[in-house]
């Protein structure tokens, strides 16, 4: 699978969805921000500016150094919809790039044959190695430790995130001159509930070939 290089824009999206996913209310994805912010020619969901832009910086950083496969970065976020999903109260509490970390590890372990290995990631996080194999011990806890994707749950997700890109695409257009406040754009319903079957294991060859650009079309 080709790799992909990430930018800012794209990892403003992703921000966009991780946020949308830890902040809704059941397995649907159609939680738009009452309002937004922009800071850092970023666009914040309202209340998140003190700490949004340094997390798209920052998955910015990580995904660029990485240059992991929309696959695998479309894999994670799905992992964290289905933690959500079978765990509505779950709250984040300002630890979105250590669980996205998380997330990004598990996936390409699970997306590739040959994939970083634990010092790897430690060094391009700054998380001690200790503290990753933790975090991974934790995060397949909340999973129930079923990683398995089926290429259909694989295109419903796809799916799920066209619906968001289009969110996104539209609440930008609608941006306000530096640190005004912005109103929502109109909801659009995007629910695709995840189904839980791990029967067939999700490789290179199943998954779409797409890029990040090619989800906003």
């Amino acid at each position: 699978m080709k790799k992909v290089m990430t930018t800012i824009a794209e990892s403003e999206f992703i921000c966009f969805v991780l946020y949308r996913i830890c902040k809704s209310k059941s397995d649907s994805t159609d939680l738009i921000p009452n309002s937004t912010v922009i800071l850092d020619n970023i666009t914040c969901p309202a209340g998140t500016q003190s700490w949004y832009p340094q997390l798209v910086r920052s998955v910015f950083q990580l995904l660029s150094n990485s240059r992991l496969s929309l696959s695998t970065i479309l894999m994670s976020l799905m992992y964290i919809a289905r933690i959500k999903r079978s765990t509505p109260n779950f709250n984040l509490n300002g630890s979105e790039f250590s669980f996205f970390i998380t997330a990004l590890m598990i996936a390409q372990k699970m997306n590739n044959d040959a994939y970083y290995s634990i010092k790897w990631w430690s060094k391009c996080t700054n998380f001690s190695i200790h503290t990753l194999i933790q975090m991974e011990k934790k995060f397949m806890q909340l999973s129930g430790y079923s990683m398995h994707i089926t290429v259909d749950d694989y295109q419903i997700w796809v799916r799920a995130v066209r619906f968001l890109a289009k969110d996104h695409l539209t609440m930008k257009n609608q941006r306000p001159s530096n640190g005004q406040i912005c109103q929502p754009p109109k909801r659009i319903k995007t629910s695709h509930p995840l189904k839980r079957s791990s029967s067939i294991k999700i490789s290179c060859n199943d998954v779409l070939p797409m890029t990040l650009e090619g989800i906003h079309t």
